[in-house]
């Protein structure tokens, strides 16, 4: 019986397979010269919502310069919500087979801090972690420094003061009654807030906020101050920045914000997702101007996507036509994001990539980038980009790279709950550029059905739905786990 391996292996044949290793400089005997490297990744800002990537409507002339330096990518894959790739791009493995529940990341797993920490990287993590329920803290997965905006879960010996839908709610540290955070007063009472007068743990200790305080502020001045810490050495920051989620608040740089009352800084409005658009690509310009400043920016790889689509709601004018948020959606408006990489010293220059990426693939790029050890007896799904980051260029052999000719999806937010969650239906699919087929036995061309609304006929695209078939046939699965509205996967072979 061939295995899930040799199976990959032989899907894979069709690419063009070449060898590639981290560049000479990158050897252990010559430690400083391994490249830094900078992962961000916003949140809930799709592939619309770049101007490199036709966006006409929000101005990302940061994100825009990384493009022009370096190489912008067509066709990255996320999951569609956010615990799903966090996992994910964390541990180089798709969802069937270490998600467990949201808001959580195994104590199992090795994330790509730890091997950055074993390799001799300094690492730092800032932003929003969001998968501490069984305990693992960005601090326990692997990074040095951390300065994290906080769920409740977060606040690690914290506790609730009052039922969580009691109105001037808390948390309270029991050993420093003067350590606690207030509740926003929203429709979830027990939730802090990650803007204005923010809930930040800065290695884990709670740093004093007040209405005048922006959390992605202090993260990214964080960042900054760890760049300058560590410009003597190589460093792996991963930034999942708290931008552009909702709630939809003004940023510092919008308009009257220095009049608006505390309640005004907290009330949501959807008109305010352009500012903070506009104010994460901001945030990305001080972290390239730092390395600039300090020199060290020709040795940095930096890489940005987001976790999923944009929010539901948000219309984004591009060249192409209007743009509708699918964040939970298993079309292309919850699952293609944007992926901009720029590596001034060696990679190709204003370049764009058609090749196929998932979340998956970081890791093993992360890892081929910077000489670091794979995990012993971990089978990882991803791939490594760094060929095309560098423009395709002849390395040392250390790591065989096939371009994708699929990526694989297993969608299903909460996997510990027996029932199914009509907001965030549970699906399976393979994919590539242009043709997807879910587990059900559907199957979209994409490249002109981006909303799924036309079911392909079963007599049509038979190699590849044959192909794309075996995909999700030696994909794990569960018994009992099925596609939302459609037949199992089991009935539909039949």
């Amino acid at each position: 019986m061939q295995s899930r391996r040799d199976f990959l292996k032989t899907v894979a044949a069709g690419a063009v397979a070449m060898s590639f290793a981290a560049p000479a400089i990158t050897t252990a005997a010559n430690n400083k010269k391994r490249p830094n490297v900078i992962l961000i990744m916003a949140d809930d800002m799709g592939y619309e919502c770049v101007g490199a990537n036709g966006c006409t409507s929000y101005k990302t002339p940061n994100l825009d310069r990384m493009a022009r330096s370096g190489v912008r990518f067509e066709h990255c894959y996320s999951q569609p919500i956010c615990s799903p790739s966090r996992v994910q791009i964390m541990t180089g493995i798709y969802n069937n087979r270490n998600y467990t529940q949201w808001g959580t990341l195994p104590k199992t797993e090795t994330t790509f801090g730890h091997i950055m920490q074993r390799a001799g990287y300094a690492t730092a993590c800032a932003g929003k972690w969001q998968l501490s329920n069984d305990g693992v803290t960005a601090k326990k997965a692997g990074f040095d420094e951390t300065c994290m905006w906080a769920y409740g879960f977060d606040l690690e010996g914290f506790k609730l003061k009052y039922p969580l839908d009691t109105p001037d709610n808390y948390y309270y540290n029991p050993n420093k009654p003067s350590e606690r955070y207030y509740c926003i007063v929203d429709d979830r009472p027990h939730m802090t807030s990650r803007y204005w007068r923010p809930c930040v743990l800065r290695n884990g200790r709670l740093v004093p906020t007040t209405f005048d305080d922006y959390a992605p502020d202090i993260c990214t001045d964080f960042l900054v101050d760890f760049i300058e810490s560590q410009k003597a050495e190589p460093f792996f920051i991963y930034y999942p920045m708290i931008l552009t989620h909702g709630p939809n608040v003004p940023t510092p740089d919008s308009k009257g914000v220095k009049e608006m009352l505390p309640a005004q800084k907290l009330k949501s409005d959807k008109k305010y997702f352009k500012d903070m658009v506009e104010y994460a690509d901001k945030l990305v310009g001080r972290i390239l101007d730092k390395l600039e400043h300090l020199g060290i920016r020709d040795n940095t790889i930096v890489m940005f996507t987001g976790d999923n689509g944009t929010i539901h709601g948000i219309e984004t004018q591009t060249e192409d036509g209007t743009i509708t948020g699918g964040k939970g959606m298993t079309t292309n408006a919850g699952t293609h994001v944007p992926l901009i990489t720029s590596w001034r010293g060696l990679n190709a220059k204003g370049a764009d990539c058609g090749d196929l990426v998932d979340f998956s693939d970081f890791f093993m790029t992360i890892a081929h980038a910077s000489g670091a050890t794979l995990p012993e007896g971990t089978e990882l799904d991803g791939h490594s980009f760094l060929p095309q980051i560098c423009g395709k260029k002849s390395y040392p052999r250390q790591y065989v790279v096939a371009e994708r000719d699929w990526v694989f999806c297993h969608y299903d937010k909460n996997p510990s709950s027996a029932m199914p969650n009509p907001k965030f239906p549970r699906a399976r699919f393979a994919r590539d550029k242009r043709l997807k087929l879910y587990d059900n036995g559907r199957l979209y061309d994409v490249s002109k059905d981006p909303l799924e609304e036309h079911i392909i006929d079963r007599d049509k695209w038979p190699e590849k739905r044959r192909q794309l078939q075996e995909v999700l046939n030696s994909m794990y699965v569960k018994p009992d786990f099925y596609t939302q509205g459609g037949v199992t996967r089991e009935n539909n072979l039949k």
